[in-house]
């Protein structure tokens, strides 16, 4: 912690410090706020090698605030050895560039080589599913990671013949209604590695989805939305492998991807599609109600209204060339 007489002071705390072979650490950034107003703050954590890994936009603390949470994240860390995480907080731009007050905190994580033999599964995460509209739908891709690691002190690991079951489940994604959620193919990658003793390799999971042009969004709550942004879902991933330390005899491996992630939808797109779709309800009730019914013709005993089916068609293909340019 930095000086009392500061105006302010900054700790990055980190949950757990040691661990065996990797996994999930919990930080904390803290800040003690002195003085008798508030104080906005700005800046990021970065690892051993200088890479932001949390940027920390203005945030502002209240006067006289004492231990005061600014941000909680996750990370999972891996690679036997000390890991050093350094904190920067300043009341002028973000930048450690000997403007404003600046202020510094570091902690270590200490990764342990792992007791026992055989694979194991030390973490895995997913990112949000983002949005767009794209090629006549709503296309996102969900991207996740399995962190593997070889607990045997000497041997390395053959990995090989990753696969998801069919039984995954991406939560409440799956309420859609039948046939307006489309998924593709699994991309899995390295699919085939081999990993050195006591080390710990990222297997990246990744799933193209496609959700229906026809689906109303919006971040509104409205009962007729089906994909709302900023909603949580949890996703559950099953997969199986292969592994070998002599290439001779494989061993069957289990393992899951749990996460709770958020589904975001590019704002443009949110906005435009709802006003569109409010447009496209006047059209078709205009049609129904103003277009003649001299134009109308009949097919048995079905009555059909060309004129109308034209100008809603035409108004879909419309309001998809507008998404896709928002």
């Amino acid at each position: 912690m930095t000086r009392i007489n500061s105006p302010f002071s900054v700790r990055l705390y980190a949950y757990p410090t040691e661990l065996e072979g990797g996994g999930e650490v919990i930080f904390s950034v803290k800040v003690w706020n002195y003085g008798n107003d508030r104080v906005s703050l700005k800046g990021f954590v970065s690892d051993g090698d200088g890479a932001i890994v949390k940027n920390i936009d203005w945030t502002g603390v209240p006067a006289n605030a004492q231990n005061y949470t600014v941000t909680t994240f996750t990370l999972t860390v891996h690679g036997v050895g000390e890991h050093k995480y350094k904190l920067f907080l300043d009341n002028y731009d973000g930048q450690p560039n000997g403007k404003g007050e600046e202020h510094w905190s570091e902690v270590t994580v200490e990764v342990r080589p792992m007791n026992g033999t055989g694979l194991k599964q030390i973490s895995s995460e997913c990112d949000d599913v983002y949005f767009d509209f794209k090629d006549h739908a709503y296309r996102a891709t969900l991207s996740c990671r399995v962190y593997l690691h070889n607990s045997n002190s000497r041997d390395e690991i053959r990995i090989r013949d990753i696969a998801v079951l069919n039984s995954y489940s991406l939560g409440d994604l799956e309420n859609m209604p039948a046939g307006s959620l489309n998924t593709g193919e699994w991309s899995i990658n390295p699919s085939s590695f081999t990993i050195p003793a006591q080390t710990t390799k990222i297997v990246h999971f990744n799933l193209p989805l496609e959700i229906s042009p026809w689906i109303p969004i919006s971040v509104a709550d409205a009962t007729e939305v089906v994909l709302k942004d900023g909603e949580f879902i949890t996703v559950e991933i099953p997969y199986t492998l292969g592994y070998s330390y002599d290439e001779n005899t494989w061993t069957h491996f289990s393992g899951e991807i749990y996460d709770t992630i958020q589904v975001k939808i590019d704002t443009k797109t949110v906005a435009t599609d709802y006003v569109l779709n409010i447009g496209m309800a006047y059209v078709s009730a205009w049609t129904l109600l103003k277009v003649p019914s001299k134009f109308n013709i009949k097919v048995g005993k079905v009555e059909f209204n060309p004129v109308g089916i034209l100008i809603v068609a035409i108004s879909q293909e419309v309001r998809n060339y507008i998404l896709e340019r928002t």
